[in-house]
């Protein structure tokens, strides 16, 4: 008879394997997506982006020096 800790590590073991494989898969699929929209120059442009994130560093500065 099987020891039930051999059968839980068994299950253990399925279900990583089968997170990775859907996870590798949500990636590729997120890559590729990436790729086509690059294809059609469905892209931001570098200022936009830079003027974003200047923004929420400014924000994020502002919450830390409040503390």
């Amino acid at each position: 008879m099987i020891d039930s800790d051999v059968i839980l590590q068994l299950i253990r073991d399925f279900m990583r394997q089968t997170v990775e494989r859907q996870h590798n898969t949500w990636f590729r699929d997120q890559v590729e997506a990436g790729r086509q929209q690059l294809e059609r120059s469905d892209v931001l442009p570098h200022d936009m982006v830079e003027s974003s994130a200047a923004a929420w560093r400014d924000e994020i500065s502002r919450k830390v020096a409040g503390k």
